[in-house]
């Protein structure tokens, strides 16, 4: 859930979460410093959080009503990136469990940028490392905001984003070679 600011949202995540009871919730663009996110509204429902933020800009974020442990706060080959869009860990219940990303991928725009290149670079290294994850033979979900618009049956007028980042070939097929690999888009699978 893209929530564009924990803080402003804070009321309609905890209203949803009471009445859901979702057992993990992925939140992207928190747009708060961790020292300001409201954590106790979270805690006294029930559930654990690992939590990324950046003041005013980014943030991710999982909650799970289960332990989570073996956080990653960034991609390996992104280690020193202050941007915060990505966090990874593991959510155990009862001896199983499996590893779960919740994932702000970068803009990119405007395209012939420096933000449109740094976005291209870390869908690569994202691609990559989605890669690596599954050589562990682990289940996986790496949800979130991608900023990637796969198809026209993702868009409701194709003209309008036709200079867009997230409608560029570059961008769809690094999309695809993601899911290739050995992923499935579930939101496909549920809206085909």
């Amino acid at each position: 859930w893209n929530v564009n600011s924990i803080r402003a949202r804070l009321e309609l995540l905890v209203s949803w979460l009471k009445e859901v009871k979702p057992d993990i919730v992925l939140l992207q663009e928190l747009k708060a410093l961790e020292e300001v996110i409201p954590k106790e509204e979270i805690e006294n429902l029930n559930y654990n959080y690992a939590i990324k933020g950046q003041k005013a800009y980014n943030g991710v974020a999982i909650l799970s009503k289960y332990p989570i442990s073996d956080i990653k706060y960034n991609l390996p080959t992104f280690d020193k990136d202050i941007q915060s869009i990505y966090i990874e860990g593991w959510i155990d219940f009862g001896g199983l469990g499996f590893r779960v990303a919740s994932i702000y991928a970068p803009n990119g725009n405007p395209i012939f940028s420096e933000k449109y290149n740094y976005k291209i670079k870390w869908l690569n290294a994202f691609k990559e490392y989605a890669k690596q994850l599954l050589k562990y033979e682990e289940n996986i979900v790496l949800g979130g905001d991608y900023n990637i618009c796969p198809s026209k049956l993702d868009v409701a007028k194709e003209e309008l984003i036709l200079e867009d980042a997230i409608y560029q070939k570059e961008v769809k097929t690094i999309y695809r070679e993601i899911i290739n690999s050995g992923f499935i888009d579930s939101f496909r699978s549920f809206y085909p």
